[in-house]
């Protein structure tokens, strides 16, 4: 038994310090009872603090491996599973820092006497070489080989530069995974000048040290609420669509004094479109979120008897759960991300304005995020703090400025932190009460899953010549694995040319339907999707099928299969410039055309299949092809979608 260690308040509403070293928690054994204690402590508090002592400053910071040691142990002792993010092969040609693998670059400007920015890249959101599931961020002018990353970095997006936002860590948006159910952070440098004063209209005030992190706890804020707003809150839903693709710089989102959500609404509609490339605006648009990791090989379908729930709705691809949820002992807290959110929809009522929701949820939670009921968590070197990422919210405070004093930002001063988010075996929760329409019918239709339940999930990619089809197809096969993936390409069943009538002259064209043995390619298709499905049942898990042309959605075969279709968009002239090429990026192109022919034959036949075969199918999803970065952003795209 043994252990019971001493725990001090934070604060009265939230977050407890335990006096145990994170160095000794990552050397604790799995089934210690000091874990099960912290565990319970995070469960009771929200917020655990574990911080070296005092005697030994110099020896106190932690390697990545500590952290993930640390983070994993605690989560494990909750009851929970986790998986770290997996990382996607991708194709990027600099070595800028990633977000969950995309190449990313938050801020143009280089460190004084760079010649670029490629030079000394942003770390942003960039991940410990073997530790995908710790990023770091922070302010540093310059850093040099910290276990294994060089570069600088650029502290919060703009929005927090003179203000702040609470938030749940997560993407909050119909193709990112559910939120994780507990984050850690680890400090190795704090600003010493630059903190202030927050001040709310009420006269709340609140003296912040420069770089510290809000907590507050949503369950104490939902025992502060007019008990006539928490009784609408449980019969609330909330949606998100776009998630971080919402944000427009400068513009999106502007904070409320409250923290709690934007006093404007999105420039644009807040959309994840099924058949639309601005689906994905979060993992193309100018800022990058630490939170879009791609699915582990766990079907979010398959979590909590499905309760975390995705739906289509006008094409519109969403992801929902209840605003009010209640913990394993049956306590209620509030899960809301207000920056990412669309709307609220009240069983009975049907969906609200997002004005009368982002309102709804600053009432809900507005007691509870304001003093006396916040800490202000001043970090020292070494610390690592836990949190319960479910049932607390937290913000950075201003790193630029704030009440007319300089941050810690503006003065240049180094704030260096690490973040640790895993994918748990937890997903929020969806109650049926909380998915009816107007008339109080329960909103079935349109509901789906990240993929559809299927021994064998098909996959085609469709676009035009030298649009990155292959390049895509062979990354995605790469990151599911052989044999659970098989390839089938339009390419290997091409079997004769066909004369295409142009301004009076007949030219021999390789770009019509008739020109691939489609007989051929349907019977190989059946063939291995009778192999998969017996895979797939032998090793009780989905397996998967990746077919791809340019115009592959023209086989019918394809077509009634199909899981999950994309279409990769390149324009006239990109295509016609990289058909005419010997090469095109790091790909030989072995039959280079002429630009007659590419202009007179090639584009207008993928025309034709476009408006005959891809426009009218349901449910393709548009990418936006280009270079590396843009293929790095299909990828990341086509694995959130299809629920890897």
């Amino acid at each position: 038994m043994a252990a019971s260690i001493r725990l001090t308040p934070l604060h009265p509403s939230i977050g407890v310090r335990a006096d145990v070293t994170p160095q000794n928690v990552a050397s604790a054994a799995e089934d210690s009872e000091l874990l099960r204690e912290l565990a319970d402590a995070v469960r009771a508090h929200g917020v655990l603090l574990l911080r070296p002592s005092d005697s030994v400053e110099d020896s106190c910071a932690l390697s990545p491996q500590q952290i993930s040691q640390v983070y994993t142990k605690i989560h494990h002792a909750l009851g929970w599973d986790c998986q770290p993010p997996r990382k996607l092969p991708l194709r990027s040609s600099h070595d800028g820092a990633h977000i969950d693998g995309v190449a990313i670059q938050v801020n143009s400007e280089p460190l004084a006497g760079a010649a670029s920015v490629a030079e000394l890249p942003n770390l942003r959101g960039a991940c410990f070489p073997g530790f995908p599931e710790t990023n770091v961020l922070g302010c540093v002018e310059g850093l040099k080989d910290w276990h294994g990353l060089s570069g600088y970095l650029r502290p919060t997006p703009w929005w927090e530069k003179e203000a702040f936002q609470f938030h749940h860590d997560g993407g909050f948006s119909g193709t990112s995974p559910p939120p994780p159910a507990v984050v850690a952070m680890y400090c190795e440098a704090t600003p010493t000048e630059g903190g202030s004063t927050l001040s709310w209209p009420t006269g709340e005030t609140l003296p912040y040290s420069p770089g510290a992190t809000l907590f507050y706890s949503t369950r104490v804020a939902l025992t502060l609420a007019e008990p006539a707003l928490v009784e609408r809150a449980r019969r609330m839903t909330c949606v998100y669509s776009a998630g971080f693709g919402r944000v427009v710089d400068g513009e999106y989102p502007v904070m409320s004094t409250s923290g709690l959500v934007s006093t404007a609404a999105a420039p644009h509609p807040a959309e994840s479109l099924v058949g639309d490339s601005s689906m994905h605006a979060d993992a193309t648009s100018t800022f990058k979120s630490l939170e879009n990791f791609a699915f582990d090989e766990t079907d979010a379908a398959d979590l909590s008897d499905g309760s975390c729930l995705y739906r289509v709705t006008e094409g519109k691809r969403e992801f929902l759960h209840s605003l009010v949820q209640e913990d394993e002992h049956g306590r209620p807290y509030v899960l809301c991300h207000g920056l990412c959110l669309d709307h609220l929809e009240e069983a009975g009522r049907g969906a609200l304005s997002w004005q009368d929701s982002v309102a709804f949820v600053e009432a809900l939670l507005g007691r509870g995020a304001k003093p006396p009921h916040l800490l202000p968590l001043e970090w020292r070197r070494g610390d690592l703090v836990i949190w319960d990422n479910r049932t607390t919210q937290h913000s950075v405070t201003p790193s630029h400025g704030h009440g007319g004093v300089v941050g810690y930002a503006a003065k240049g001063l180094t704030r260096l932190m690490t973040r640790t988010a895993m994918q748990p075996s937890w997903v929020p929760s969806v109650r049926d009460g909380s998915m009816a329409d107007s008339d109080g019918h329960k909103r079935t239709s349109n509901s789906l899953s990240p993929k559809e339940k299927s021994d064998v999930v098909v996959v085609a990619i469709s676009g035009a010549s030298r649009s990155g089809k292959s390049t895509l197809t062979v990354s995605l096969s790469e990151f599911i694995g052989t044999p659970r993936c098989v390839t089938l390409h339009q390419d290997s069943y091409w079997h004769r040319q066909v004369r295409r009538v142009v301004d009076g002259e007949s030219i021999l064209s390789d770009e019509e339907t008739s020109c691939t043995n489609w007989a051929s390619f349907n019977a190989d298709f059946l063939r291995l999707m009778g192999v998969q499905k017996q895979r797939a049942q032998g090793e009780g898990r989905p397996c998967y099928i990746i077919v791809e042309g340019f115009s592959i959605l023209h086989s019918d075969a394809v077509a009634q299969h199909c899981s999950h279709a994309f279409h990769i968009q390149l324009g006239r002239q990109a295509t016609i410039d990289r058909r005419c090429q010997p090469h095109s990026d790091d790909r030989p192109n072995p039959y280079p055309k002429t630009r007659k022919y590419c202009e007179k034959v090639l584009w207008p036949a993928h025309l034709e299949y476009v408006e005959r075969s891809v426009r009218h199918h349901k449910g393709i999803v548009y990418l936006e092809g280009g270079d590396f970065a843009a293929r790095d952003a299909m990828l990341v795209t086509v694995v959130s979608v299809v629920g890897l």
